[in-house]
Order: structure tokens, then C-alpha cells, then sequence
């Protein structure tokens, strides 16, 4: 017959006592660190969720820049140029879908962007070659 006993009084030393065919051995001496780290965003792929939102990415897009320009569905949208600024909306290439322009880090952009993930407020770390274009007002 095996049998463990141990006491659970963390962060204390934790003994353990083992039983092995009526053979008592020494007390075993552990000690065990618990570290706990803060919470960190979940990453999926390029995509780091920030937060929630039941929003669509143009309805987050006008919320975060201000902008009261009309822009109908992301992938029918028109572009205003190909120079990315802080505060721009970002046009994805190949998908139907917006987001803001928080950061410029040489050819990298930091954008910001809603329903990426349904329910979600996602960032993205992405070349400015993802990107069609450009909406600034």
C-alpha cells in the first residue's frame, strides 16, 4: 500500500511523508514558489484582443477617430491615400474591414480595430503593404 501525505500550508515548506510496504521513509522536504504574472492580452495570429465591443469595425473606426465622414461597408470603401498617419482609418486588403491607426513604427503600423474577432477590440502589428489605402477625416 503507497500512501502520500503532505500539509498544505504555502509558501511554507511542504512535507511529504511516502509509505511504501510498511516502510516509513525520511520526511521529504519541498519547497515550492508560486509567482503569479499580470494578466496579459490574448494573441491569436497577428491579432492581440484589447477589449470588447458589439460594434463593427466602421462603427468603432468613426467612435475612436471622430470622423463623420460617410463610409458605408469597409470593402466598398474609398481610399484617401496610401500614407499612413496616426488617427487614419486603415483599409485591410483582400477583406472588407477598417481600423485606426494608433502607432508608426517605420513600415510597421500598430491599428487598432473592432469585430476582427466577433465581440472583440483587437491590435494589430502589420506592414503598411496590408493595407489598400487610407481614409484621414
Amino acid at each position: 500500500m503507497t500512501s502520500v501525505y503532505a500539509t498544505n500550508q504555502l509558501p511554507k515548506p511542504i512535507e511529504h511523508r511516502v509509505e511504501v510496504e510498511g516502510f516509513l521513509s525520511k520526511p521529504l522536504l519541498a519547497e515550492t514558489k508560486i509567482t503569479v504574472d499580470p494578466p496579459r492580452p490574448r494573441v491569436y495570429g497577428s491579432a492581440t484582443i484589447i477589449g470588447y465591443s458589439n460594434e463593427q469595425c466602421v462603427q468603432y473606426f468613426k467612435r475612436i477617430s471622430g470622423t463623420t465622414r460617410p463610409i458605408g461597408y469597409a470593402g466598398n470603401a474609398q481610399s484617401q491615400g496610401n500614407e499612413p498617419k496616426i488617427g487614419a482609418g486603415a483599409l485591410w486588403k483582400g477583406v472588407g474591414h477598417i481600423g485606426v491607426v494608433v502607432g508608426i513604427d517605420g513600415n510597421m503600423l500598430t491599428v487598432e480595430d473592432a469585430n476582427w474577432f466577433y465581440g472583440k477590440i483587437t491590435r494589430h502589428y502589420l506592414p503598411v503593404s496590408s493595407f489598400r489605402g487610407f481614409i484621414y477625416e
